[in-house]
């Protein structure tokens, strides 16, 4: 479940957003007299309340898709316990049910302002940031817990401080209770991030070495992880450049460019990346908002430093040279050299369609100034005839030699595939290379996925009866015939099952008696 807060001051175009010209349900309104009047006497409250700024709260609650729709009573308790986090008993409140989306949700939206007191609920006690203790959410504190909580631990806060953290804890308690579609909690998100120090290379980071036989970098992520933990931009950048790294944005949207994330990519292979965020730890974090956050005051932040970043000078690490990096140097070469060789395969193939398609196009003129030459000698009565006998026997033999002729000058062009790294290893090992002997031995092994054969025979297809017949239940009672073995109903692996219902095989046998299966 997914919860949303906005807050504002427009009582009347929100209720025209969530009513009109919308297939809607109004479960729920208290303290108006109708959804019609809801915005002129809730305005009216607000008015007591001069110097609150948000005094509309809109909350916007979405089911999940495995969960389909959820009765009015769930809706109704899920809000209720929204109503009593939030400190806003007593308030005037809407609750409406949109159906004209696929996915169950519902719209709440409060007065901030009590019209018994015109003010916002009391400030309530919240653990102060830092302070987490154990089975204490970022809801407000009770009594009990007040009186137990040190006074140095806890501070006053407005009733809407961490207003999303504590609908997002509410949804988690009640996704537990009602037993819906559980997301993961601040808790165990964190648990998962704990994991991320024994993280090997994702599978595709696999892959990709095993084709490039590139180092994944999620191997290099200690010396990435001190490369970023410089506390000005420039530095991280020019500290990931004296490794062969670089720092990349990420963006959203197309006209207007939103920046949303970073990567770290390797100089001299710049699709070797990975995410800022994949290097996050049980105790610190690595995405661009959170490296933003440690950087010294008074630097630029990345959004800032980017566009006037200085280019950091880059030089490949020096290195012991090893039996994997000088095969590697080979492989590049091959792999620079087949590049060649396939920009000039394509430049040629491109001049050789061109010639085909000319050649096509005159042999295309050329069978049609003959049919015409053909058809003038013929009586008009017999040409419909003739048109179709030269379409068939001559037009189409021959464009079908054109064709068959052209692939077999267009195939010693084809697209040769390069061989990956894992091939050019094995291949080099086979040849009997002890270098590449050992380095094949240091590799992962290419892992195929097996399908598993189960030992109780063949899957049997289930008959489907036809739609003429698909309304008629008695006859699945029907007593079944057996196919003639010359026109089996089921493929060539599932001929030991060959029952089907009575009139299935009439339908098959009046069908499709006169044409066998293949």
């Amino acid at each position: 479940m997914i919860a949303n807060p906005t807050w504002g001051a427009n009582f009347a175009g929100l209720v025209d957003y969530l009513t009109e010209n919308r297939d809607h349900q109004v479960l729920h309104f208290e303290g108006v007299s109708s959804v019609e009047n809801a915005a002129a006497e809730m305005e009216a409250a607000a008015s007591l309340n001069s110097r609150a700024k948000n005094k509309l709260l809109h909350l916007s609650l979405s089911a999940a898709h495995e969960d389909g729709q959820l009765s009015d009573d769930k809706w109704l308790y899920i809000v209720s316990q929204q109503q009593e986090a939030l400190g806003l008993d007593g308030h005037a409140f809407v609750v409406v049910r949109h159906e004209d989306t696929e996915h169950d949700h519902v719209h709440v939206f409060w007065s901030t302002i009590s019209p018994r007191t015109g003010k916002t609920p009391p400030k309530m006690w919240f653990l102060k940031k830092g302070c987490a203790t154990e089975n204490i959410g970022p809801q407000a504190l009770t009594t009990e817990q007040v009186a137990r909580v040190p006074e140095a631990y806890r501070a006053l806060r407005s009733f809407d401080f961490r207003a999303l953290a504590r609908v997002q804890d509410v949804c988690r308690r009640v996704e537990r209770e009602l037993d819906l579609r559980r997301l993961n909690t601040p808790q165990e998100a964190k648990a998962q991030r704990l994991k991320a120090l024994e993280r090997e290379a994702e599978p595709g980071q696999r892959k990709r070495a095993e084709r490039t036989g590139s180092v994944p970098l999620m191997e290099r992520s200690e010396e990435i992880r001190e490369a970023l933990d410089q506390r000005v931009w420039q530095s991280r950048s020019d500290a990931l450049a004296a490794i062969g790294l670089q720092l990349e944005p990420v963006y959203t949207g197309t006209k207007t460019k939103r920046l949303r994330g970073l990567t770290i990519a390797d100089i001299s292979d710049p699709g070797n990346k990975l995410k800022a965020s994949a290097l996050d730890t049980g105790v610190q974090k690595f995405g661009l908002g959170s490296l933003d956050k440690r950087i010294l005051k008074g630097t630029p932040d990345f959004k800032t430093w980017w566009p006037e970043r200085k280019m950091s000078s880059s030089f490949e690490p020096l290195q012991t040279p090893d039996a994997r990096s000088e095969l590697k140097q080979d492989y590049d070469l091959e792999v620079a050299q087949h590049k060649l060789d396939q920009e000039e395969r394509r430049r040629e193939l491109a001049d050789l369609r061109i010639r085909q398609t000319r050649e096509l196009r005159a042999k295309r003129r050329a069978l049609m100034k003959q049919r015409k030459n053909e058809a003038i000698r013929l009586k008009p009565s017999e040409r419909r005839a003739f048109y179709s006998r030269f379409s068939q026997q001559v037009r189409k033999r021959e464009l079908a030699e054109l064709e068959a002729r052209h692939r077999v000058e267009r195939s010693p062009l084809r697209r040769r595939r390069m061989p990956t790294w894992h091939q050019f290893i094995a291949a080099r090992a086979d040849a009997g290379c002890q270098k590449a002997g050992a380095v094949l031995a240091a590799m992962r092994p290419v892992q195929t996925v097996k399908k598993t054969v189960t030992a109780t025979g063949p899957k049997k297809r289930l008959s489907v009866p036809n739609k003429e017949h698909s309304k008629d239940q008695h006859l699945a009672n029907q007593p079944t015939t057996r196919i003639p073995k010359s026109k089996s109903f089921l493929s060539g692996r599932n001929q030991g099952n060959t029952e089907m219902p009575e009139h299935l095989a009439a339908y098959w046998q009046r069908h499709k008696g006169g044409q066998g299966r293949s």
